[in-house]
């Protein structure tokens, strides 16, 4: 299978071998660069979101404490 295929079936490490006897080898580089952007974003993205998921996490589980400390209480007041 052809790199560019694997890329775009998801495998997102695969680069193009440049080669330095051919016309489009700008264009081999530009891919390159475009596939390592894509590659740095998509890692930002999933640190992003796994960060998000604990900072959300963390306040729901302070106030799912306090409503069990206030359900499993006696005193009405407290």
């Amino acid at each position: 299978m052809k790199r560019q295929k694997k890329f775009a079936s998801g495998n997102i490490q695969v680069r193009i071998k440049v080669s330095y006897f051919t016309y489009i080898k700008d264009v081999e580089l530009t891919f390159n660069r475009m596939a390592s952007q894509i590659e740095k974003l998509v890692a930002e993205n999933k640190l992003m979101a796994s960060s998000l998921s604990h900072d959300i996490r963390t306040p729901i589980a302070c106030l799912r404490f306090g409503l069990d400390a206030a359900i499993d209480s006696h005193d009405e007041k407290k």
